[in-house]
């Protein structure tokens, strides 16, 4: 019981301070990025959605074993094959079908991840407002925005 006769409510720490607790500095690159995606992980569970605007196939993209270009390592949506393509990325990256998919990542007509493989990027694409922002104060993302 509390002082006043009244129960009090345990909060339990967020896990990005615990985090930060066991890990010290936040000015490490790889504990910054680790904190902003601990921060904001929250938004994500309660939307199901992205909490910051995704960079695939704006300044990111995964390529697997068989060199088939892809926006990111969970939608399945194929770019091309650089094998196929002569290893020329730029081709490929220039091509309306890239546009065509870096356009349904901006509409979000993807997976909506939040992986760190994914979420990692998306950070650094929005460094500015991912450094000040926290899970609450996020505005959705918008195609101009992107």
């Amino acid at each position: 019981m509390a002082r006043n006769g009244k129960t009090s409510k345990r909060v339990a720490p967020k896990p990005s301070k615990i985090w930060r607790s066991k890990t010290g500095s936040k000015l490490h690159p790889v504990k910054f990025l680790e904190d902003r995606y601990q921060g904001l992980i929250g938004k994500y569970y309660e939307t199901g959605k992205s909490p910051l605007p995704c960079t695939a196939l704006s300044s990111s993209c995964f390529v697997d074993a068989y060199w088939n270009l892809y926006a990111c390592s969970i939608w399945d949506a194929k770019v091309g094959n650089l094998r196929e393509n002569g290893f020329d990325l730029k081709a490929l990256w220039d091509s309306d079908t890239r546009r065509e998919l870096r356009a349904d990542v901006v509409e979000e007509r993807c997976t909506h991840c939040w992986t760190p493989c994914e979420a990692y990027p998306s950070i650094l694409g929005n460094l500015a407002r991912a450094a000040v922002s926290r899970s609450r104060d996020l505005e959705p993302a918008t195609a101009e925005s992107v």
